[in-house]
């Protein structure tokens, strides 16, 4: 089960055949785009769409992700975008061959830019743990050890402005 942010949950049975393509409707998120290779369902805020013979749903996804959706929202407290509306826009759509291609390099990069968030998350983790247990310490100069430790471990290349010392002796 599909909801706006992604996956919200799970049930015995779906009522979409997998690939699809679907566009958030109604709310905040109104027109994200996410794509599934699994037969799934969705909520009532999601749209689902399935492309025609001849066109690549990956492709389609990463187009629908640069479409403009501004022009077909309505709704003041609640956006909303209604599928008769942006149905009759006109995109560019090359051979089935180039949409493959096309959408195979946007794969990798969608792929490693994912992986590049997770570690970056990891670090942002890590280095709040780090600086947590650096800063609480009550030993004096042990705490300028720890950060100076700390830069070594995230591979700072020492180079500091010249402000960037200017209260090291509280730290």
């Amino acid at each position: 089960m599909y909801g706006a942010n992604g996956v919200c949950g799970y049930l015995d049975y779906a009522t979409i055949s997998a690939p699809a393509i679907l566009v958030v409707k109604d709310g905040s998120g109104v027109g994200n785009v996410l794509y599934t290779n699994g037969d799934c369902s969705v909520v009532g805020t999601l749209n689902y769409l399935q492309p025609k013979k001849g066109v690549s749903a990956k492709f389609l996804y990463f187009v629908l992700k640069r479409f403009n959706f501004q022009p077909y929202k309505t709704g003041m407290a609640i956006p909303h975008i209604y599928f008769k509306a942006y149905s009759k826009a006109r995109i560019f759509c090359p051979e089935y061959e180039e949409q493959s291609r096309t959408a195979a390099s946007l794969s990798r990069i969608e792929d490693k830019i994912a992986l590049e968030e997770r570690l970056l998350s990891l670090i942002q983790d890590k280095s709040n743990i780090y600086c947590q247990r650096c800063l609480y310490e009550q030993r004096g100069k042990q705490r300028l050890f720890c950060l100076v430790q700390f830069y070594q471990i995230i591979g700072f290349d020492g180079k500091f402005s010249s402000q960037s010392f200017h209260h090291t002796n509280e730290i």
